[in-house]
């Protein structure tokens, strides 16, 4: 599912997402018309600390890893790793293994 759609869904039942962001995503070059893939490693990241702010705590996050979507919970800045839920249970992941957010 496209995370433009997930960003609708979630607002029909009230979770209230604003975005989503992606590591890679593609921009239309106003010259040409063709689509460039960009690729920017880090700022899911950097949203990610944005929106635990001080407390670190993540409210109404999904975030994309590799292959599938989780809900993030809580971020932890010094060991660059984020407590997660999905349907294993929660765990906690390395900000490498991050690909994309929903917010």
């Amino acid at each position: 599912m496209y995370p433009s759609i997930m960003v609708m869904i979630g607002d029909s039942i009230g979770l209230g997402f604003q975005g989503y962001m992606n590591d890679i995503y593609g921009i239309v070059d106003t010259v040409t018309n063709d689509t460039v893939i960009v690729e920017e490693p880090g700022i899911t990241v950097q949203k990610l600390i944005e929106l635990g702010g001080t407390s670190g705590r993540l409210h109404n996050v999904i975030i994309r890893l590799a292959d599938h979507y989780v809900v993030g919970r809580h971020i932890y800045n010094k060991t660059r790793r984020i407590l997660i839920d999905d349907v294993n249970g929660s765990s906690e992941i390395s900000f490498d293994l991050i690909k994309g957010v929903i917010w």
